[in-house]
């Protein structure tokens, strides 16, 4: 997974609360951002490869080296320049 105190940087990934149901809102949170990151990062690979045609070249030690769980490209203090000149990597080719 994507490190909890990567994405909870401001309280280095520690629950400062005894309250348990507020705990459980901060852990659930994380699990379902963790989620959105890993959808994303899956989406941006496969239109990489399909943009650069490697589905055929790809051996299965490559496919098993593919993987979801990275966060360079994040920006964990939420700070982002927004250019609406650029489509969207999510839109439909």
């Amino acid at each position: 997974m994507i490190p909890a105190d990567f994405i909870c940087y401001g309280r280095q990934g520690e629950l400062t609360t005894n309250h348990r149901e507020q705990q459980e809102v901060v852990t659930l949170s994380l699990q379902l951002l963790q989620n959105c990151l890993m959808l994303i990062n899956t989406l941006v690979v496969e239109r990489e490869i399909e943009r650069e045609g490697l589905w055929e070249r790809l051996t299965a030690e490559g496919l098993r080296g593919l993987t979801p769980l990275f966060h360079g490209h994040i920006n964990p203090y939420g700070q982002f320049a927004l250019d609406l000149s650029w489509p969207s990597f999510l839109e439909a080719s």
